[in-house]
């Protein structure tokens, strides 16, 4: 259905219909929720809404808005109250959201056939929107808490600091391309805009950001955290370099970056509004952190406690895995295969168990098994599921790469030396999810470090 610009029908005696309707495009929402008197309106189910806001070609339709008449009857409503409404979805989605007026409005027209209308069209926009996720999960309690306190904001304060880094917020979730340069000047310089309100004569930057960050709740350190941030972008800044290297020998790659910060500005933004949610874990933005250690070596990564400390969960038997794997979420991530132990040496199978995907033998010579062990390692393979354009989640690739160890012809091969150890089903397997960057820059940066640690990739590994 065409979206037309609504007439005014002044000589009927009607209102301008399409000044009180507005559709909403890509934002995620299946319950009704009312903010400062505006009702928002879905018009799918929640599995539906997700699929839908999900899109990252299209902005389609997902609900649409009823404005008061007290707002209607401003000249600058449009411009500037649904406007704005339409940034707070966007900021709160961490994606772009837009609002559009609806329909061509004929004489005896209602807001009732104006609805139907609505619900029964499919409404699409074609615009590449890049995936970032919702910043709150939540109900629609929240979402009108969160958007009153956006639209306070930027009503009250329009010059003001936080509404300064928002805005960058919602240019950020507004890149069709997503530029790494620009992701990384925008985040930074809304920390910064921050930091500056509170210490406006700053000589020091990394130290009173850190300070700013922690006055309000945030676990970071000026050595390990903001001097990294600050160094990423002033290398890319002044010299380009995505990756660049720290006095004390420090690797920093300034993408991997770029998700913890954006994070960390969206909730340090949510704390300055006012929503102080005691559910919320303000320090997340930790989970999104890569690996950082002295010249990019780092003994303790292959330990388990060090694992857990990263996001690692699990850590379950194959054998109990083989029972059950519905403890596996559906999500992309990386997931590992590791010892309990290394007091054990191992005992290899001429012959193991691992399936003949597309007729092709799994197995090779003890010999090279034993050349490719490392006897006082714990992690023995990495691996990745899913991605962009990829359906596959952590649950589907493991129980894939399990049910290739019981024998089946399933396309798993990678790891395939782990069903040639007897009492492979004593092994463990461990996981952790990563919605907001790609699973396969996390397994890539695991096997980097583990074979510039070692001197040689995980036992199951083929190459990095």
């Amino acid at each position: 259905m065409h979206l037309e610009l609504a007439g005014h029908f002044d000589e009927w005696g009607l209102i301008d219909l399409s000044e009180q309707l507005f559709l909403i495009y890509g934002f995620e929402f299946s319950e009704r929720f009312f903010v400062n008197g505006t009702e928002f309106v879905p018009m799918y189910s929640a599995a539906e809404a997700k699929a839908r806001a999900m899109d990252t070609d299209n902005l389609m339709v997902t609900g649409y808005g009823k404005l008061p008449s007290e707002v209607t009857a401003k000249p600058d409503h449009w411009s500037n109250y649904v406007r704005l409404l339409g940034d707070g979805m966007t900021f709160l989605q961490q994606q772009d959201v837009i609002v559009s007026k609806i329909i061509s409005v004929d004489p005896g027209d209602n807001i009732e056939r104006l609805e139907s209308l609505i619900t029964s069209g499919d409404f699409v926009v074609r615009n590449r929107r890049p995936r970032s996720g919702p910043l709150v999960l939540t109900d629609s309690g929240k979402f009108s808490r969160l958007l009153t306190l956006f639209l306070n904001t930027a009503q009250n304060e329009p010059e003001g600091p936080l509404v300064m880094a928002l805005n960058r917020q919602v240019e950020l979730s507004r890149l069709a391309t997503q530029f790494w340069e620009l992701q990384l000047f925008l985040t930074f310089s809304g920390l910064e805009i921050l930091t500056r309100s509170f210490f406006p004569e700053v000589h020091q930057l990394p130290q009173k950001m850190a300070e700013a960050l922690i006055a309000h709740g945030f676990d970071v350190s000026r050595d390990q955290d903001t001097s990294v941030w600050a160094h990423a972008r002033n290398r890319a800044f002044h010299n380009g370099e995505q990756v660049s290297f720290m006095n004390d020998g420090r690797r920093v790659d300034a993408i991997r970056l770029l998700y913890p910060l954006r994070t960390i500005l969206a909730d340090f933004c949510l704390k300055l509004m006012g929503h102080d949610d005691p559910q919320l874990n303000w320090n997340r933005w930790q989970d999104y952190m890569p690996f950082m250690s002295q010249t990019g070596i780092n003994e303790d990564l292959d330990n388990q406690e060090y694992l857990k400390s990263q996001g690692f969960v699990g850590f379950k038997t194959i054998e109990e895995l083989f029972r059950s794997s519905s403890c596996i979420p559906e999500a992309s991530g990386v997931y590992l295969v590791i010892r309990p132990d290394t007091k054990n040496s191992p005992e290899f199978l001429a012959v193991g168990t691992g399936g003949r995907f597309k007729k092709k033998d799994p197995n090779v010579a003890e010999d090279i098994l034993r050349q490719r062990w490392l006897s006082e390692r714990v992690i023995l393979y990495v691996g990745k599921a899913g991605g962009p354009g990829e359906e596959t989640t952590l649950r589907s690739r493991i129980r894939a790469y399990l049910a290739f160890g019981r024998g089946r012809s399933v396309s798993h091969f990678g790891g395939r030396h782990i069903w040639q150890l007897r009492k492979s089903e004593n092994l463990l397997i461990c996981w952790k999810p990563t919605p907001l960057i790609r699973p396969r820059e996390v397994e890539k940066d695991l096997l980097l470090r583990f074979r510039k640690t070692f001197g040689s990739l995980p036992f199951a590994n083929r190459k990095a």
